[in-house]
């Protein structure tokens, strides 16, 4: 989750080799690694985990926030494009707090 938080795209790649990864493991907050890339703005490393055929992009936090959802309210324009790319992400969903369509942030 760290490397992921830094930006270190190298080290993301060399744990997504490893088969005993869990990828969508949480930090003590509730964030997945695609969480926090998103809502930090690593579009490079953002499109390494949805690749990733057992990323679970529709997870979401514990305030109920999903990795697109951080990406909108963080402005990550990119990043929000490359998720709409995904088939399965839902758009729809809504956060604990806020009953804004997410991409009126962006």
């Amino acid at each position: 989750m760290t490397a992921c938080t830094i930006g270190a795209t190298s080290i993301v790649k060399m744990l997504l080799a490893r088969l005993d990864l869990d990828i969508n493991a949480r930090s003590q907050c509730g964030y997945t690694a695609l969480m926090c890339a998103s809502s930090i703005g690593h579009v490079n490393i953002v499109s390494l985990l949805i690749q990733q055929p057992n990323v679970r992009i529709n997870d979401r936090n514990r305030d109920g926030q999903t990795a697109f959802m951080l990406a909108c309210m963080e402005g990550h324009r990119d990043i929000v494009a490359l998720m709409l790319k995904v088939d399965h992400i839902d758009v729809h969903l809504q956060d604990k707090v806020s009953s804004a369509d997410m991409m009126s942030h962006i």
